[in-house]
């Protein structure tokens, strides 16, 4: 929560988020390949998170009278990310994810537009030495 006092009125910014993650680790699997036997491992994780952003106004001079204030504006962030990492070696590693992203503005308004962003990607790392 932040407050700030100005002349006549007082804003208040009100941010409140929950997360979680799920995971899961299966270590030590052999998949033949190229005629290798190599020990694998796989990681499954799940990242979520929702956030709510409210700005409020309240007029100094009506405070006592009118303590619920005029919200000015809002919105909800949530996030969404999956991703699966395989390590083939303690040299090749891969992960691919894909992100969502939504933010939208509340019904008081916003000062931005609603937006929602898809990303993917795809990480390969070879370690040299």
């Amino acid at each position: 929560m932040d407050l700030a006092v100005t002349s006549n009125k007082i804003d208040e910014t009100y941010t409140s988020e929950i997360s979680a993650t799920l995971g899961y680790t299966k270590r030590g699997f052999e998949i033949p390949l190229f005629g290798f036997s190599l020990q694998n491992d796989i990681d499954f994780s799940f990242n979520f998170s929702i956030a709510k952003n409210t700005q409020k106004e309240y007029l100094i001079a009506v405070l006592a009278s009118d303590q619920e204030g005029v919200t000015r504006s809002g919105s909800t962030r949530t996030q969404m990310e999956p991703r699966i990492k395989y390590i083939l070696s303690s040299r090749v590693s891969l992960a691919i994810f894909y992100r969502y992203t939504s933010v939208e503005p509340d019904e008081a308004g916003s000062s931005i537009p609603g937006t929602t962003t898809n990303e993917a990607g795809l990480d390969l790392k070879i370690a040299i030495q």
